[in-house]
């Protein structure tokens, strides 16, 4: 059970800190650098949101094996790190953001990586951090791809492990069951407690009603 958990939270934060700087990154490209097609190319992203796990499930298989990823702690987490939900939450934030700070910027002769890094990042941190906490959630709770992609009991993530105490052809032992459930949710309530002001700002700053 500790190695479980050990392995859950390197794989969520490990996909928490691609995520963030994958989607910030695509985000400011997508506000601020004019280029053609910028609009059908973050629509054409917003539409994977319609293709279910289950339909991307062989596909992705296939690419994590032939990338040798297989049976590994990267393999689980690097699918989901280019999120198009965190995509989505970013560009709204940035678009919220005055264009006149980064127009004075350029003035003082700062690129885009400068302003990206000192003006633009500083000023979101709110959804930043909701967007973190909302990965490092589903990240958290992932089930069928750890599943799938990990044979390596000794890698195995703890929603994996909770599900695969005891043995197929015995009764399940209850008692065990939920004592693993309570301990892999209790860092989730205690996170989301910790957090719950940043995230109720974020959804409502991003125009997301719960």
């Amino acid at each position: 059970m500790l190695r479980a958990l050990f392995n859950t939270a390197l794989v969520s934060g490990g996909q928490v800190f691609l995520t963030l700087i994958l989607c910030s990154m695509a985000a400011y490209a997508l506000t601020r650098i004019r280029f053609p097609g910028a609009k059908l190319v973050f629509v054409l992203i917003l539409l994977t949101f319609l293709l279910p796990i289950e339909a991307m499930m062989v596909p992705l298989y296939q690419v994590v094996s032939g990338l040798g990823l297989s049976n590994t702690l990267v393999g689980v987490m690097i699918p989901w790190v280019a999120s198009p939900f965190g995509l989505f939450l970013l560009k709204q934030a940035f678009e919220e953001l005055p264009v006149e700070l980064e127009d004075a910027a350029r003035i003082d002769g700062a690129g885009h990586v400068r302003i990206f890094v000192s003006i633009v990042l500083p000023n979101v941190k709110v959804p930043l951090l909701t967007l973190g906490l909302i990965t490092f959630l589903f990240s958290w709770n992932s089930f069928l791809w750890p599943l799938v992609i990990v044979q390596d009991p000794a890698l195995q993530v703890i929603q994996v492990a909770i599900a695969q105490q005891g043995s197929p052809t015995q009764l399940p032992n209850w008692g065990e069951t939920f004592a693993g459930a309570t301990v892999a949710t209790l860092p989730l309530i205690i996170l989301f407690l910790l957090l719950q002001k940043y995230f109720t700002q974020g959804m409502a700053t991003s125009g997301i009603k719960g």
